[in-house]
């Protein structure tokens, strides 16, 4: 059995880079939306991180779900952001755990810490991943560092296949 890893963090980024010019499927609107992710989470312009990632999922060719449901289920959403996050080069912990559960990401960037809970919904959001993040408490485990911690509680729509619901609350101790 082996374990592959990454042997450093450019190698990681041009990876994840190239998954991400792949899905969006333009190589300079991938390039463009990765600038336009950092400069937003750089100013933790949460509205503007929604639209990004609007834009990129509906970016995602219809023929890609075709006879797989694989938008059914929260990693192929989770994977979409795991390689926006990765391409940066930015300290991602995907199904980062705690002594309550596991949240599908945490994003450590610029001395702030961003929990990331995501939920798959029929139809309408109902507001349960930021409740869920809150209710399994997962900022406990960052509370030490004494930087501003950010939960991000998303849902996505089974049929629109979509964000549909973006929650955001900052907190510091």
């Amino acid at each position: 059995m082996f374990t592959l890893v990454y042997p450093n963090r450019e190698v990681r980024g041009a990876l994840t880079g190239n998954i991400l010019k792949h899905w969006v499927g333009n190589p300079q609107k991938a390039e463009q939306t990765s600038f336009a992710l950092y400069e937003a989470l750089e100013r933790n312009d949460f509205t503007q991180i929604r639209e990004i990632f609007l834009s990129l999922y509906a970016s995602i060719p219809n023929d890609w779900f075709r006879k797989n449901g694989i938008d059914q289920f929260e990693g192929h959403y989770a994977s979409v952001f795991y390689a926006s996050f990765a391409a940066l080069g930015l300290k991602v912990i995907p199904e980062d755990v705690s002594n309550q559960g596991r949240l599908d990401i945490a994003v450590k960037f610029n001395g702030e810490v961003y929990l990331f809970k995501f939920k798959v919904v029929k139809d309408a959001a109902e507001g349960k991943a930021l409740a869920r993040i809150k209710a399994e408490q997962y900022a406990d485990k960052y509370r030490s560092l004494d930087q501003p911690i950010h939960l991000i509680g998303i849902g996505f729509s089974k049929k629109a296949r979509n964000v549909i619901g973006f929650e955001t609350e900052s907190m510091r101790d």
